[in-house]
């Protein structure tokens, strides 16, 4: 086991994993208005695989779409 300090004290290879997860992967905290919820929640039961982040991204993607008039790119 590699030993890693940090400050004094030693890191886990846990923790320097989920570290290196969050670098490429941002967690954004997201608490949707009671009738986005209601979208939300509508995809979730409709879908064939219930996945929260899957439904975001697909709506996120879907309103660029629909706003930006370019097909999704940007």
């Amino acid at each position: 086991m590699i030993e890693h300090k940090n400050r004094g004290h030693i890191i886990s290879p846990v923790t320097l994993r989920v570290r290196r997860y969050r670098k490429q992967h941002p967690r954004i905290d997201f608490f949707p208005s009671p009738d986005v919820w209601d979208i939300i929640q509508h995809h979730l039961a409709t879908r064939s695989d219930p996945c929260l982040a899957g439904v975001l991204d697909g709506l996120i993607r879907m309103g660029h779409k629909a706003v930006s008039g370019n097909g999704g790119k940007l």
